[in-house]
């Protein structure tokens, strides 16, 4: 849910069978954590995400995975 608290969950959906890596960004492009990064078979996923040591503002998590797709890049504001 935008905005977000301490403690959020995203929730996405695998194309195709491998590898998945999920990171967050602030506004400005760098990186302020990996969230995920594993093999995961295709479906459809959530991830809780615990955002109680970030500053509140504006990031954005993107999702690559195998399907040969491009990523899936989205916003995620944190209130304080």
């Amino acid at each position: 849910p935008n905005p977000a608290g301490g403690l959020t969950t995203i929730s996405y959906t695998v194309e195709k069978d491998g590898q998945v890596q999920i990171t967050l960004n602030n506004k400005t492009g760098t990186l302020n954590r990996l969230l995920l990064n594993t093999f995961q078979k295709a479906g459809t996923y959530t991830l809780e995400i615990n955002t109680s040591d970030l500053q509140g503002g504006n990031y954005f998590y993107t999702i690559n995975d195998a399907s040969g797709s491009k990523p899936v890049t989205k916003q995620l504001i944190i209130k304080r």
